[in-house]
Order: C-alpha cells, then structure tokens, then sequence
C-alpha cells in the first residue's frame, strides 16, 4: 500500500518493493536447445559503483540452465554477497544479442513492473543508505554473508509518475557521467605526475642528479660505465639491520601508533596516528630518523621517515639510519621503483608480504653520505610541492561522496521538473522547509538544521554516526 510522505514531492509515494517490482522472478521462458548460445554474466563483468556490465561471455544454454540465476534484458541485478554488494555492484541489464541471460547465483534480480523505470530502480538501490541498510541485515558465515531476500521485500522506496521517473533519470545519470569523467581526466593528471616522480628518484639513485653537485666539487668522474666513481655496489643487508624491539601498546597508552593506513601510498608522506591506547596486538618501537617500510602489499609503496619516537603497526619494518647511510637517502631509496618491482615480485598471493630477509638481499649503489643528504635536499625540492598537489588530486578524485549526495538529492525530489528553470531556488526552499518540519516536529532550527538526513531509506531510521570509520 502506498504510504503519504510530506517530505517527498506532489504525486510521489513511498511503496514497498514487492509492489513495484517481482523479487528473483522465474524466467517464464523455456529453451529447448540446450546448444542455443546465452549471455553469462559472472560476477568480475559488474562494474562496481553502477559502472554496468563489462565483458560478458557467451556460453551454451545446456551449460547454464541449472545452477545458475536467470534474467532478462531490463531486469536489474544486484550482488548480494560481500564484499561485492558493499562495492556496489548493481547493473540495469543491457539488450544483448541473446534475450535470455544467466549468471552467478550471487546475484538478486530486480523486475521493475510496468510504469516503473528499470534506472530509477538501480539509482534507489546505489544510495549508500540503502546498502549500509542491507548490510545490516547480512546473515552467514564470515566472509559469505549475504543480503536476504526478505531485506528486499520490506523494502520502502519512493515512487514518482512515470514520466517524471524518466526526466529524473536522465538528468541524474548525465550528472553522475560528468562526475565520472572529471574524476578520470583528475586521475589521469595524478598519473602523469607519478611517472615524473618516478623519474626523478630513478635519475637520483644513478648520479645524474649530483652530477653537477661533484663537478664543482672535483669530485672524480665516472669509473667508465656510467657509475659515479666514489659510488659502491652493495646489498642492502650489509649496510642497514632491522630494529626488532617490540612491545605491548596498552603498557604506553598515550604513545603515538601508527597503523599501515597512516603512510600514503608513494609519496612518503603521514596522514595520521592515534593513540597506543587504542591497540591490542604487540607493536614495533621506533625512533626519530627511522625508516618505517611497509611490507604488507608493497605495491602501495608505503614509505616513511619518523620525526618522533613511537609504535607502529607490525606490518612496518623498521631500519633505523647509520653511520654509512643516511635515513632521509634510505626513505627515497626504498622509494624508488626499481625497488617496489622488486619486493613486488617476491610475493604474489593476495595479500603479498614481505620480510626483512627478503628484502635484504636487493642491490643497488651506494652514494658517500655527503652526497646522500646532498641528493636528499634535491628530492625535497622537488618533490614536496609536487606530492601535496598528488595528495590533493587523489583526495577530489574520491568523488564517492558526491556521487551519494547526488544520489540522495535525485531520490528525495531535487531534480524533479518542479526545481529547473527559474522556480528552482523557491521550490527547492519549500522542501527542505518540509523536510525539517517532519524531523523536527516543526521546532524552532538553528545553525545546519537545512542538511538533509543522511541514511533515510524508505521506513528504515537510524541516527547518523558521527565517528570516523577506517576504509576497507
């Protein structure tokens, strides 16, 4: 049954999803052939965040017709297995070649009814509200949980004419396409200033840095093929050990702790620490002018040298600097892609890790200390302005939070017909006024009462959360 709802606009309802929609419908189709080619839809070819079906494969109805999810061209199809559904993955399917679609048995398969549009649908079930809502109500095993499908059919979901669902779609996905093309030209920028990052640590760590640096010093030339002569080939277990003291971080609660997520990637540079307090598992010490290198996944490149005394993570390895090598040459030199290839190639499981044997056996060369700090100072130069202006390209390219407003903002009436032209302003007041009006029970508002609520979803309330979640 339709339910009233002054906060959304004239001629809209709220409506439970079985009523708008069947819920993993049968196919109502019967193939006799069983060497007819069907699309297969494996989960890998959703796209997550909307992003469609990419890649399917075709394969022979006899393959497919048991155990698998059947569907047809303008059913919506939504991962219900983490984490796929948290990433959303949610596709409208597309018309292909084959009417008659199959594909994994993690998928829910939404079939709009007539008069409903099949992207209203998918748009309603993107909003991160809807998902954290379905996440909730997850059953099964660690690691296999699953959205129910009694989830879906107690689901409340706002319902325009259908005329108006498809000037709201349209302008929502457009909105959504011009969002997803700054973020990718954002990306593309970020990458071209990675590559000359890369660059200059690789000229560094050859000599062409200094190479003017020991001309004016006299330093010798070049032992005849291309090396500086006063550099050395080593290994880096010869010239640095790792500190191996650990300890408990509840026995220093007010230490500074760094966990794997407070180095950013590539560029060197601390996001954040907390409180040892905070901890549990037994914590590596370090010092100021130690090297912390990050061995878990070390294609991330997570690199960092300390400017005070504390406990990190046991993911880091911790080298402090010495008499032969300076930390500020040894943080750049860990840096470098030519070392990142290499821990890269030790380990290539899922979750690839490193340790301090392995990685000690990498070679390179050597410059003298003076020149260490000398190439030191260069990269610095170069580079801190450079990585902020990475640092902020990648924080604006994290457009995920207003793809959701966006979201939001189309589900609760802001890009119906009534808000475009020169009404837009008058109209949209009225209804955040409403909206207020229905949370607060008409009272008196102050200071950010105009926000909308987060995490509305239909008859689900919740309050927002206020504290800072680490991602996943």
């Amino acid at each position: 049954m339709a339910a009233a709802d002054p906060t959304l606009p004239d001629g809209w309802e709220m409506r439970p999803l079985p009523e708008v929609a069947q819920i993993n419908p049968r196919l109502g189709r019967r193939i006799v052939d069983d060497r007819v080619p069907v699309t297969f839809v494996p989960m890998r070819a959703v796209a997550v965040e909307g992003g469609g079906v990419v890649e399917p494969e075709t394969r022979p109805y006899g393959e497919v017709r048991k155990g698998y999810t059947a569907f047809l061209p303008g059913d919506v199809i939504m991962a219900k297995i983490t984490p796929c559904m948290e990433n959303g993955k949610i596709a409208v399917v597309p018309q292909f070649p084959n009417d008659i679609c199959f594909g994994s048995t993690e998928f829910h398969v939404i079939r709009p009814n007539k008069g409903v549009s099949s992207r209203w649908i998918m748009g309603i079930l993107m909003q991160r509200s809807v998902r954290k809502e379905a996440e909730r109500h997850m059953s099964g095993a660690v690691g296999q949980m699953r959205v129910p499908i009694e989830f879906l059919k107690n689901l409340q979901v706002p319902i325009a004419p259908e005329s108006e669902q498809n000037d709201v779609v349209n302008d929502l996905y457009n909105l959504l396409s011009d969002l997803d093309a700054g973020a990718s030209t954002l990306h593309a920028v970020g990458k071209k200033l990675n590559l000359y990052r890369a660059s200059v640590l690789r000229s560094s760590m050859s000599g062409q840095l200094t190479a003017k640096w020991r001309r004016e010093r006299g330093i010798a030339g070049h032992a005849g093929n291309g090396i500086p002569a006063t550099w050395t080939h080593v290994r880096l277990g010869e010239i640095v050990r790792r500190r191996g003291r650990t300890t408990d971080p509840r026995s220093v609660p007010t230490t500074r702790f760094l966990r794997m997520d407070h180095v950013e990637p590539h560029t060197t540079r601390l996001l954040g620490s907390v409180q040892s307090a905070s901890m549990k598992s037994v914590a590596n010490v370090f010092e100021a002018g130690d090297v912390l290198y990050g061995r878990l996944r070390p294609y991330l490149n997570k690199v960092y040298l300390a400017e005070f005394s504390g406990l990190c993570s046991s993911e880091f390895i911790v080298i402090p600097e010495n008499s032969r090598i300076s930390g500020r040459f040894l943080k750049y030199r860990l840096n470098s892609s030519d070392f990142v290839r290499y821990a890269n190639a030790i380990d290539t499981g899922d979750r690839p890790r490193v340790n301090f044997r392995q990685v000690s056996d990498f070679r390179f060369l050597l410059p003298p200390v003076e020149e260490q700090i000398r190439i030191a100072d260069i990269i610095d130069d170069i580079l801190s302005d450079m990585d902020v202006v990475v640092g902020g390209i990648a924080q604006i390219a994290r457009i995920h939070p207003l793809r959701q407003a966006i979201l939001e903002h189309a589900f609760s009436g802001g890009l119906t017909p009534q808000v475009r032209g020169n009404e837009r302003n008058s109209v949209v007041s009225r209804r955040m006024s409403s909206k207020r009006q229905a949370h607060t029970g008409g009272a008196p508002t102050g200071k950010g009462a105009g926000r909308l609520r987060r995490g509305r979803v239909g008859d689900f309330r919740r309050p927002r959360k206020t504290g800072p979640r680490d991602a996943p």
